[in-house]
């Protein structure tokens, strides 16, 4: 059937207000579903755990699943999303739950759209100590002392249901309106278990997604370290694009304790469809960063990953990647333009800087660039062996 799916799934989902929480909370399990749909193939990204805020006192989740799942036949097209969450620990305590399901179905045929979220629920959930149903109705609102109001099941639809449709699903939406022992910012939004799912009945036919990030650790580091450097920046663009603006998402600063420092850090996304094909470009630089107590220092840094379409033919870029003013262990070694370049690093392992990973020729795979990646080998005495630290990633994909 012609067009194409909208949506995707999220265990979280913050506002800019969440200020120096929301990069802990960005590592949360996050799925988009490609315009092209999964082609009733099942995927998914799985975070282990998470936390956020001292001793994750403002959220401390379980295991967490982020899953889409699509099938289109001539007569119809039907997407199947959801945010899976194991447990959860919201607030210190005021909100708990055993874990809870949000599933958004959406199914378009030639005469009509519909849909249901008829299988999310929560597991025994509970607010301010008291037990709340586990299929609590749809837009429940509920005060949250201390903090604000938390609405359960809040559903919002988009689109005329004809040409366009789309329905979004939070299972829990706080909205912080008071001062708080947390230090969360009045006017916070914290969701947790969104789910999305739509179509729209207009053909797209080239694709363009990508993603962007000031830092990030790997698992190999531990959950303590992974928590204190999150994922600042996190910016996504789908394959509608951004209609040709640019959209960004500002970081004061980094802080990852003796790991990880910054300054000032920004990425951008943009995209749209052009008369020859379609372009996306991601950017993420960061200012006055410092690695491992200053073993490790560069005054600016920025990866650039581009795509477009052009008459059929895909193609990629990492021009304007650049690091700036870098040293390690005390040797200055300036400005870097080059790609994939190695530096030991002593006590610790390897570092690339403007490290690039181009998709074979005629593949759908992504476009990677990351401004720096250090990677700690079997002999490190600084970080655990296999930890790896990227700063500064851009990722975008065509096809």
């Amino acid at each position: 059937m012609r067009g194409h799916f909208l949506g995707g799934a999220n265990a979280v989902e913050t506002n800019a207000k969440v200020g120096e929480f929301r990069a802990s909370l960005n590592r949360a399990a996050y799925k988009s579903c490609g315009c092209d749909g999964t082609n009733g193939k099942i995927q998914k990204n799985t975070v282990d755990s998470l936390r956020a805020g001292e001793d994750g006192d403002v959220a401390s989740l379980g295991k967490m699943r982020a899953i889409v799942l699509t099938d289109r036949s001539a007569k119809s097209a039907v997407a199947k999303n959801m945010a899976v969450i194991d447990s959860i620990d919201l607030l210190d305590g005021l909100i708990t739950a055993d874990g809870l399901r949000a599933r958004a179905k959406f199914k378009a045929t030639n005469r009509r759209m519909s849909f249901n979220i008829n299988r999310s629920k929560f597991v025994n959930l509970e607010i301010a100590g008291t037990p709340v149903d586990s299929n609590v109705g749809k837009n429940t609102k509920m005060n949250l002392p201390g903090i604000g109001t938390v609405f359960l099941k809040l559903l919002k639809k988009n689109g005329n249901f004809n040409r366009r449709g789309e329905v979004r699903l939070e299972m829990i939406r706080i909205h912080v309106q008071e001062e708080n022992s947390f230090g969360l910012p009045i006017g916070s939004v914290l969701v947790v278990g969104r789910a999305k799912a739509g179509y729209s009945r207009k053909n797209i036919d080239d694709i363009i997604g990508g993603a962007a990030y000031l830092a990030t650790l790997n698992a190999k580091s531990g959950d303590d370290a992974q928590n204190a450097v999150g994922r600042p920046g996190l910016l996504h663009v789908g394959c509608e694009g951004t209609r040709g603006k640019t959209k960004s998402e500002r970081v004061a600063s980094l802080d990852g304790t003796g790991i990880l420092q910054g300054g000032a850090g920004r990425s951008t996304a943009v995209g749209k469809q052009t008369r020859t094909g379609a372009m996306v470009k991601m950017t993420a630089e960061t200012e006055a960063v410092s690695l491992l107590d200053g073993l490790v220092t560069l005054e600016s840094i920025r990866a650039v990953s581009r795509d477009r379409i052009k008459n059929g033919k895909r193609i990629s870029s990492a021009r304007g990647t650049k690091v700036v003013g870098l040293t390690v262990a005390g040797e200055s070694l300036g400005t870097i333009r080059a790609k994939n370049v190695k530096i030991p690093v002593p006590t610790v392992g390897t570092l690339f800087i403007n490290e690039v990973g181009k998709p074979p020729a005629g593949t759908r795979r992504l476009h990677q660039v990351n401004g720096l990646r250090l990677k700690a080998n079997s002999s490190s005495t600084v970080l655990p062996a296999g930890t790896q630290l990227i700063v500064s990633h851009a990722q975008t994909r065509a096809y």
